[in-house]
């Protein structure tokens, strides 16, 4: 069964703002008008969390 998009967790590395966010409408919230957003879908908080800290160590982490 598909999680649907409100229930789904992102990775955002660049955008206005950047973090492990669940829903659809808070990503498009945080990136409209950003050029070259960055978000990966996770099917879990905790993977979200995890990508998003691995992005940030790695240094590809960008607030515009």
């Amino acid at each position: 069964m598909a999680i649907p998009p409100a229930k789904r967790w992102y990775a955002v590395m660049r955008g206005l703002c950047v973090g492990a966010v669940q829903g659809a409408v808070m990503v498009r919230a945080i990136t409209r008008g950003v050029n070259g957003a960055v978000v990966e879908y996770y099917p879990s908080q905790e993977l979200a969390e995890a990508a998003f800290d691995l992005a940030l160590r790695a240094g590809f982490v960008e607030v515009v």
